[in-house]
């Protein structure tokens, strides 16, 4: 029978999804937003990382258009996603 190893007996919590290190996510005020957001502010308000943003917009679960060659994430549709 497998025994519990000592992080277990001891009650921690593991988190549920390892963060980055270095990248902190910020409470975003979603009211304030510009009408076009980049891709990486994208991926932090929906709480994934940049190449799964990319991905997503790809897959064209995450709409993205074209603006002076970089890829950008209009609000609106965004906040839609986000029930809002």
């Amino acid at each position: 029978m497998p025994t519990k190893s000592d992080h277990q007996r001891e009650g921690a919590r593991t988190p549920s999804r390892p963060r980055a290190a270095g990248r902190r996510r910020s409470r975003v005020n979603l009211a304030d937003l510009p009408c076009v957001i980049s891709m990486d502010r994208a991926a932090e308000i929906l709480g994934m990382s940049r190449s799964a943003a990319y991905r997503a917009a790809q897959r064209g679960e995450l709409p993205t258009f074209w603006m002076n060659g970089k890829r950008k994430v209009p609000t609106a549709p965004l906040l839609r996603m986000l029930g809002r």
